[in-house]
Order: C-alpha cells, then sequence, then structure tokens
C-alpha cells in the first residue's frame, strides 16, 4: 500500500494539486487562528490545594486543632497519594496529590464533604477554607508594580478604585489581585481602663457589634408576575454611627474604644528599585487569547491610567507580560524555522548542485511544518510553549525523508523515463524512510505514555506530538507530493552524478572502509573502545537533576534565623537591593524587586533581566555574578531559585530528614542528635531546624482551681484571651463608598508586655448581685487571675508529610567529603533509640536523584527495546536490527562528550535529547542496510554490495545528518526556553550524538554486515528480488 502511494499521485496529478493547495490553505488559516498560550489546556492534573487562614494564630495551636484534625479527615478521600502540610502562624497549606486517573471534579466534592465536616471545631478565628486547583490560567497575564507616593495614606483605597476595577472591566480579563498593602479596615481599639470602669470585656464589645451590625437573606418573595429575594439589614452607617453604638445602658463604643480607619497589620516588604511599592496581578478567563488580553491591559496601564488625576503621583511600570513572552517565543520559532530552513537549504545545494532540486527538498520544511499545525488545530490544541519546542526541534528532521527520495529519483531517471523514475525510485526507498521515520516517532512512545506521572506524560505529551506529527507529515510529503513535484523538477535540472560527492570524498570514505571490512574483527575492538568512552565522558559531565523555569528573572530566596526581626530583615534587604542597583548595568539588570513570601522567615529578591534580545551575557554567568555578591551573615541562608542549593552557612552541609507522628518528640530527638554530632570533630554548625526556627510565644495557661471557683469552662477562658490579643471580625461598614472590615481588639499599648495582659479584663458573667438590681454589664476579672503567662519557644513553620512532621538536622563536614560527613551522620543515628514510628533518612534530594536516574535508564532501554521491535517487524529479521542498534552507544559517546567540551550541564532537557537520539540515530545505519539488502538481491555479491551500498548511500546519509544538524543549530545559539529552561542543552546533545553516531555509523555497519556475510548470504539468496528493483536495473 505504502509503496503504491507515489504510483497514485503520480497517476493523478490534478488531485495531487488540489490536495497540496487545500493543505496549503487549511494550514495557514489554522496558523492564524490556532490560540496561543503559555501553557496547554486540557490537562486535570490530580493536585489540590487547601489552605485554612488562621490570622494572628500561632504554630502549635494551628497544628493542635486544625492540622490534626484536618489530616484524620482527609486521609479518608478517595485516591489521596501524598498529603504535605506547612503550619504557619497566618495560616495552615495542605498540598495533596491523588493517583493518576481519579475524576478530579470527584476529589474536589470529596473535600468539601470533609471541610463541612470539619467546619464546626474548628477553632474561633480560623476563616473559610479556600480550594485551589491547579490552573493554566492560574498565572498572571501581566505582572503591574505600582511605586506609592510618599504620606497617601489611601494609595490602597485609591488603586482598588481606580485600577483594580477599572482593569477587571477589559474583555477577557477574570480578576485583579493586589499584593504589598495591608488593606484599609475599620479598627476598634479598646481601652483597658476604661473597659474596667465600664465592667465590660472585648467579647462585649464584639458581640454588642457582630449583633446590630448583619445583613442576611431572609428568603424569597414570589408573586405570579416576580420573584424577589428578601434580604434583611441592619449595617452600621459610617463611624458616627459604630461609635454611637450603645454597649450598655451607660457607655458606648466610642466611650471605650478608639474608631479609626487604618490597616490593622504592617504593610509587608514589597520594594521595587528601593522605593515603596505595591504589585498587581492580572488574570484572564479560560477562553480569553493570552496576548489580546495582556495587549489590552498594557493599553489601560499606559495610555489611560496616566490621564487619571487621583493617579497623579503613582508610578506604575509592567514587569512581566506573558503576551509579549508568547509574541517573542513565536518571532523566535519563525526567526529559528527560517534559520534552519536556509542553513539546510545551503547544505541541500553543497551536495545536489541544483537549485530546483534543492528548493524541491526545502518546500517539505513549511508543508510538513503545516500540516502538524493543521493536526494540531483541528483536535483542539494551541500553540503553547511546548508545542512550539516541538516544532523548533523537528524543523532539521523534516527533510529527511524528502533527501533520501529525491536523491534516489535522480539516480533512477535513467533508462526508465521521468515518471518511471519518480515511482519505482520512491518504491525503492520506501520502507527504509518509513521505517526510519516510525523508528523517530516510536521513542516518544515510553517518554509520553510511560513515564510514570500523569503530569509529566502530559506535558512530555505535548512535545513530542508536534514532533510525531511533523515527521508522519514529513513521510507523506515525501511519498505523495515529492515524486509528483520531481517530474518537473528532473526535466530540468538534469541527471545528477552516480554519486554527488567529490571524488576526493568518495576515495577517502571508500579507503579506510575497505581496510576495517578485511579486518573485521580488530575494527569490531576498535569500535567497542569507541564507545567506552561514553563512560569516561559521563563521568566527566556536571549532572544537574532538576531544572527550574523563569521568566527572565533570577530569583534569590533568604532564610533569616529567629534573632532577626523585620526591621533587621528591612534593613539587611535594603543593603543587599543597593548593592544590585548599583550593579545593575554590569548584571544587565532591569529591576531590582524584593517582597516577603508567606512565611515571614524568608524574603525573596527578583532580578529581572533586560529583555533577551538585548542580552549579551548568558543567563549561567550573571546568576554566578549575583551569587558572588552575596553576603553570608551568620544564620543566614539563602538559594538561587526555587530549588537551587542552599547558600550561606548551609553551603556544601550534610543533612538528615527526621519524621514523627508527634512534634514535641520530633524536637526532642532532633536535639538529641544535635548533642550527639556537636561532639565530633568531623563536623561543625550542626543545627536542626526546630532550633534554627525557633520564636518566643506567650502561652496562657488557665489555673484550674480558680476556673472551677469561678465555674468558667477553659474553652470560655481561651475565648475571652483570644478575643484580647487577637481581636475579632464584626462584620463591615459603609465609610464613604467603601465597605470596610470591622476589627474589633485591644490597643496595642495594653497587651505589648505580659504585665499589661494580665490587666485585661474578662468577663465570668452577670453575677447574682447586679443580676438581682438590673445593673447593666459583666462581673469581670483580670486575665492574669485565671490565666498566667509565660514565654515559651515555638517553631515558625512545621513541615509534615504523610502524618508526620518532618525536621532537618544539618551539619558542615570539617575537612571531609560531604558523603562521608552524611555516613557519621547515619552512624550517629543509628546509635540512638528510636520510638515506634520515628526514623530518619538521608536528605530528600539525594533519593530524588536515584530515582531520576533510575527513570531515565529505563526509558532509554524501553526507547531502544521498542525500535528493536519495529525494525525487527519491517525487515522481517532479527539480525538486521541488531547491526543497526549498534549505532545508538556512538550517539551517546559525542552527546556526552560534547557536552562536557561546552560545560552544559546534564540537565533535564539533555536526558530528553538523549532519549530523541535513539530514533534519530538508527536512520542512518536503516538506510545503509536497506541499500545493501537492495543489492544483494539483484546479484550483486555480499562482499561487494556492503562497500558499493554505502558508498550509494553516503550522500543521503550526510545530509539528512546535516541538515537536523543544522536545524538545530538556531536552538543551539537561541536564548529562548520552555519557561526560561534552555532549550541549549537539548541541542548539544543531539547535535554531538549525530555527529559521532553519523561518522562511526558509516564505518560501524559495514563491518558487522561483513561479519554477518554467511547469515546475510543465505537469508537474501531465497528472496527473489522485488519487481521495482528489476524493472529499473533492467
Amino acid at each position: 500500500m505504502i509503496r503504491g502511494l507515489s504510483r497514485i499521485a503520480n497517476t493523478r496529478p490534478v488531485m495531487t494539486t488540489m490536495l497540496f493547495v487545500s493543505i496549503t490553505i487549511v494550514g495557514v488559516i489554522a496558523w492564524i487562528r490556532i490560540p496561543l498560550q503559555r501553557l496547554p489546556t486540557g490537562f486535570d492534573p490530580p493536585f489540590l490545594q487547601v489552605v485554612f487562614p488562621t490570622p494572628n494564630g500561632s504554630v502549635d495551636s494551628n497544628e493542635r486543632d486544625i492540622t490534626l484534625p484536618a489530616e484524620e479527615m482527609f486521609a479518608t478521600v478517595r485516591g489521596l497519594k501524598t498529603q504535605e502540610v506547612r503550619v504557619l502562624p497566618e495560616m495552615v497549606i495542605f498540598d495533596m496529590e491523588f493517583v493518576d486517573g481519579l475524576d478530579m471534579d470527584e476529589v474536589h466534592a470529596q473535600i468539601r464533604d470533609r471541610l463541612d465536616r470539619l467546619g464546626p471545631t474548628l477553632p474561633m478565628g480560623t476563616q473559610k477554607p479556600l480550594i485551589r486547583e491547579f490552573d493554566p490560567d492560574g498565572f498572571p497575564v501581566v505582572w503591574i508594580t505600582v511605586k506609592l507616593p510618599d504620606k497617601r495614606a489611601d494609595a490602597p483605597i485609591t488603586l482598588e478604585r481606580e485600577v483594580v476595577r477599572r482593569v477587571e472591566r477589559v474583555p477577557g480579563v477574570s480578576n485583579v489581585t493586589l499584593y504589598g498593602v495591608s488593606p484599609k479596615k475599620v479598627l476598634v481599639e479598646l481601652d483597658r481602663r476604661a473597659m474596667q470602669s465600664a465592667g465590660v470585656s472585648a467579647r462585649a464589645v464584639l458581640e454588642k457589634i457582630q449583633r446590630e451590625n448583619f445583613s442576611i437573606t431572609a428568603g424569597v418573595v414570589s408573586s405570579t408576575e416576580k420573584r424577589r429575594v428578601a434580604r434583611s439589614l441592619g449595617m452600621l452607617d459610617g463611624l458616627e454611627a459604630l461609635r454611637a453604638l450603645p454597649v450598655t445602658a451607660e457607655v458606648t463604643v466610642g466611650d471605650l474604644a478608639t474608631v479609626s480607619v487604618g490597616p490593622d497589620t504592617p504593610a509587608p516588604l514589597h520594594r521595587i528599585n528601593g522605593q515603596p511599592a505595591t504589585s498587581l496581578a492580572v488574570f484572564k478567563s479560560g477562553t480569553a487569547n493570552i496576548v489580546d488580553v495582556a495587549a489590552a491591559v498594557r493599553q489601560v496601564v499606559e495610555n489611560e491610567l496616566p490621564t487619571i488625576r487621583a493617579l497623579n503621583d503613582f508610578d506604575f511600570h509592567v514587569l512581566f507580560d506573558q503576551g509579549e513572552g508568547i509574541a517573542t517565543a513565536m518571532t523566535d520559532l519563525g526567526e529559528s524555522g527560517a534559520w534552519g530552513g536556509l542553513i539546510a537549504v545551503f547544505v541541500l545545494y553543497i551536495f545536489l548542485r541544483r537549485w530546483a532540486m534543492t528548493m524541491l527538498i526545502a518546500g517539505s520544511i513549511p508543508l510538513s511544518l503545516l500540516i502538524t499545525i493543521v493536526i494540531l488545530y483541528f483536535s483542539g490544541e494551541s500553540l503553547n510553549a511546548l508545542s512550539m519546542m516541538g516544532l523548533m526541534l523537528s524543523i532539521g528532521m523534516v527533510v529527511d525523508n524528502s533527501v533520501v527520495v529525491v536523491e534516489n529519483l535522480a539516480k533512477n531517471r535513467v533508462g526508465s523515463g521521468t515518471v518511471g523514475a519518480a515511482d519505482y525510485g520512491t518504491d525503492d526507498v520506501a520502507t527504509a524512510i518509513v521505517t526510519s521515520t516510525l523508528t523517530s516517532v516510536v521513542v516518544f512512545l515510553p517518554l509520553i505514555f510511560l513515564s510514570g506521572e500523569q503530569t509529566i506524560a502530559f506535558f512530555l505529551g505535548r512535545v513530542g506530538f508536534p514532533v510525531c506529527f511533523s515527521l508522519l507529515a514529513s513521510l507523506v510529503v515525501a511519498l505523495i507530493f515529492i515524486p509528483v513535484a520531481a517530474q518537473l523538477t528532473l526535466k530540468r535540472s538534469g541527471r545528477l552524478p552516480p554519486s554527488g560527492l567529490p571524488s576526493w570524498l568518495l576515495s577517502a570514505y571508500r579507503r579506510p572502509l575497505l581496510f576495517l571490512m578485511r579486518h573485521p574483527i580488530d575494527a569490531a575492538v576498535l569500535f567497542v573502545a569507541i564507545a567506552g568512552l561514553t563512560v569516561v565522558a559521563s563521568t566527566a559531565v556536571k549532572e544537574a537533576d532538576q531544572a527550574e523555569g523563569n521568566i527572565n528573572d533570577i530569583r534569590v530566596i533568604f532564610s533569616f534565623p529567629a534573632e532577626y526581626g523585620p526591621p533587621d530583615i528591612d534593613r539587611w534587604m535594603a543593603r543587599t537591593e543597593q548593592r544590585f542597583l548599583e550593579r545593575a548595568a554590569l548584571l544587565e539588570v532591569e529591576s531590582v524587586f524584593v517582597s516577603s513570601r508567606w512565611n515571614e522567615a524568608d524574603t525573596e529578591l527578583r532580578l529581572f533581566l533586560v529583555p533577551p534580545q538585548k542580552q549579551v551575557l548568558p543567563r549561567s554567568e550573571i546568576v554566578a555574578k549575583v551569587a558572588d555578591l552575596l553576603e553570608s551573615p551568620p544564620g543566614v541562608r539563602w538559594r538561587v531559585g526555587w530549588q537551587g542549593p542552599r547558600r550561606g552557612d548551609a553551603e556544601g552541609a550534610a543533612e538528615l530528614a527526621l519524621s514523627g507522628p508527634d512534634t514535641g518528640t520530633l524536637e526532642t530527638l532532633g536535639n538529641e542528635l544535635v548533642r550527639r554530632l556537636s561532639e565530633r570533630s568531623e563536623l561543625h554548625s550542626v543545627t536542626s531546624s526546630s532550633g534554627r526556627n525557633a520564636v518566643s510565644e506567650l502561652e496562657f495557661r488557665v489555673q484550674d482551681a480558680v476556673s472551677r471557683r469561678l465555674g468558667l469552662p477553659e474553652a470560655v477562658v481561651a475565648m475571652n484571651v483570644s478575643y484580647q490579643t487577637r481581636g475579632g471580625n464584626a462584620g463591615r461598614v459603609w465609610v464613604g463608598s467603601d465597605q470596610l472590615e470591622v476589627i474589633v481588639r485591644t490597643r496595642s499599648q495594653d497587651r505589648n508586655s505580659t504585665e499589661a495582659l494580665a490587666q485585661l479584663p474578662v468577663d465570668i458573667g452577670m453575677g447574682s448581685d447586679r443580676a438581682a438590681s438590673g445593673t447593666s454589664g459583666m462581673l469581670t476579672v483580670p486575665m492574669g487571675a485565671i490565666a498566667v503567662p509565660h514565654l515559651v519557644p515555638s517553631p515558625r513553620i512545621i513541615r509534615r508529610e504523610h502524618r508526620k512532621t518532618n525536621l532537618t538536622v544539618t551539619a558542615q563536614p570539617n575537612r571531609i567529603p560531604e558523603e562521608e560527613a552524611t555516613q557519621i551522620m547515619l552512624e550517629e543515628a543509628a546509635a540512638m533509640t528510636w520510638p515506634e514510628g520515628y526514623g530518619y533518612e538521608e536528605g530528600e534530594r539525594r533519593g530524588e536523584v536515584r530515582e531520576a536516574a533510575k527513570s531515565q535508564k529505563f526509558t532509554l532501554l524501553l526507547a531502544i527495546c521498542l525500535v528493536f521491535l519495529l525494525m525487527g517487524v519491517l525487515f522481517e529479521s532479527l539480525l538486521l536490527p541488531l547491526i543497526v542498534i549498534v549505532s545508538i552507544p556512538f550517539g551517546f559517546t559525542g552527546a556526552f562528550w560534547l557536552l562536557w567540551v561546552t560545560g552544559t550541564p546534564y540537565d533535564y532537557m539533555a536526558k530528553v535529547g538523549m532519549v530523541i537520539l535513539v530514533g534519530v540515530v538508527v536512520n542512518n545505519g536503516i538506510v545503509l542496510v536497506d541499500r545493501v539488502l537492495a543489492l544483494i538481491r539483484e546479484g550483486t555479491p555480499v562482499d561487494q554490495a556492503i562497500p558499493q551500498g554505502c558508498a550509494d548511500r553516503l550522500r543521503p546519509v550526510l545530509m539528512t545528518a546535516l541538515t537536523t544538524i543544522c536545524g538545530l543549530i538556531p536552538m543551539l545559539s537561541s536564548r529562548s526556553g520552555l519557561f526560561g529552561i534552555p532549550y541549549h542543552p537539548l541541542a548539544v546533545t543531539v547535535i554531538g550524538g549525530l555527529v559521532s553516531s553519523t561518522f562511526v555509523t558509516l564505518f560501524a555497519v559495514p563491518v558487522f554486515l561483513r561479519l554477518a556475510t554467511p547469515i546475510l548470504a543465505a537469508k537474501t539468496s531465497s528472496q527473489p528480488a522485488p519487481a521495482a528493483h528489476r524493472e529499473v536495473s533492467g
């Protein structure tokens, strides 16, 4: 069937022409209309995040009252795979991963059900839990920073009214989130002495405001014509109404408290280029086009906002624009394709020396890519960072089939006429090009379907499918359109020389080939030695076990010890900012951005670089210079990026990860291990994450005897203490045109010391005398009379996984390797007594490296097996696929050596390149073996058929290898990448592997064919030559 495609196309030229025109028109339409996105849609990842906001909470109480009950509840959700928890003062974050293949809508419903059951048991002050799902549209389309003017207390409200609402009206924008400011609230700050005089507690004031300030739905009123929703309103209108609200018959809120508008917490650290700033993240709706939305938002920021008088003192700057990034990536893709195509055309012309035939082959590039775009468009896919990477990778590969067909068509022109040459010349190589195409396609199967994780499979599929579609499209082009176009081309271009190569090049190839074939055993040993060089090079290449993306920025995350307060962190970061601002031009930095993170112990520095097209220095060099400029004061740790190695006092440290169900017990074990390790002379600076992150926390311990005498349950006492120290939410009130949240709390001067806290009034009931006399108010006692405050150490953050707390013990090696230091730590841990359920292991990163290495080896082995099986089916032989497979190790040799020479790390992209090599490097061997078999079937002796067949295929082998290499050169030199992860290592791997495998395969395959001569002769002698071969040769 495949052999007849070209004959059908040649006998129906009008049909073939109409098909070509249709594909071209539909392809152009698809190219114009295909959606542009940063990430592909259609993926339902098995991840959920649940956040419990706990304003002014504490880590210990959040673990006890929220984390432990929630862990038990979530453990009953079907399909839960892992459950990681971060316990912070302000929130508890659950990150949950589920087994692949689950309906995430059903999982969401189960989580919601568990939260509904958990709700009544949550402590007072816990806000409504949030469920967050992975969403490709959850990344900001545009990120805007705003330098705030001095002495503008109304800045947050102004931004909300004039900027946020205006940008949210842009078509395609779903919401705008404001960061870096504390929202304005109505603060009711109670005076301790006034409350004591009136016999009123904070709890009584809060509950009174809550009763008088409400808005609830009262049902639905229906009639025959209309249906209306009824609402009961009791909202206070303005600050004066709130001040005048009576708490008792004698006193009002204004008598007891100062009522004002302001932030209830200090503004978080948020600066741009050393100036106070805030930022806005703009998100798009699911169906909107990123490029259009981003352009519309830019239009508002650059043209509309400057005309608003209220914003005259604000300075707006777009830090990140997804639309611009996608447009840049599309431009890079176009430029890479154009340059790759031009270089390929030049290479082809050198070999063919006929412009018409050169352009015929070059035309297969845009046609194959257009067919791929059509498939993507009609399958509902988009052009995104992943699919564009696949298209870039395939640019140099789609000409291979056309090269082989055209080269064979030109040779077979003699004695058969143009139409005969087109038919028989295509049939002659059909098996070879089908086999080589399918082997290139099949290597993506283990990457896509057998990666072990649904997430990785999905994203690799969005890279691999465009490559597969492009290669299959190039096969269709080579079998249908190229033969038809060749009829006209061959008439005008004339006959090509038999080899199309200079005689000196053929002689330079034949002489060593014949020599090696006369000494096949020695040659085989030589090739094994060359393959052995792979081991040498692989050990010299630096391996990067994780790849990290970016948006043309460099992140530096600082972790400060407990003794650093907010003012200390602010001053230290200001010095660091200034250091980078002074060297911005040297580092090619456009903006320096500093912000505090969700964990108050961590602060983030982000260096936004100049646009990639203006960058001179490679990113790795900039990162190295950034690291050199960073200071490492005692206790401060930092790392470049989310996953970068920690530096400062943690650089080069050995680690043990401890785990157990109870945090207190685990901390005791960790402290004991720290004591033991500190006594070892081989180690120094031994710390545990619990001790390093500990802060002092005020704990009130209820006196049981007093609470029983007063008839107060501990829960009531705890509630009173919470109202006094943390405050409470009393609804919303209108202030001008804005609804602001009301916070009731004690004045800061009445709760800034243990002595002041001990004097705060706690209500204990009406009392019989007051109740009988009708006196209003409650009986109160000082807080210190029923609860004694104590300062206790508390961690800033608790990390839990699989319902166990995690703790890290770190030690610096003292003039010994890190591996030896880790072994010492393991020995000391083994000497301790560990309760049931508690344990230890090496740092998490080492385990991840081992697992990644196992996964890659399995993927490579599986790819080789699939290639072998496919060639066995198509060749109807077990021996021939084995001979072709020998080219694969030589590809690894060149890949590792080029990685080492160029200093390129063996990262994730390089590993993907290794798997791709398996399917690419065998193509040369397939072409050689196919031609040798054809000559043997025609009656040529085996000893003559091998060198002759290899010489006949020298030109197409060199052309296909060089065009593929040249197609990757733009990727090699491009600064583009996948979410900031550069394509460069993948290009280095494939280019190095192709160079070495092409050179060695031209000699190794004939040598191994020579060793298999008896078997080969016996096999081919029993098979008659196909009719196509007999007719052409006759």
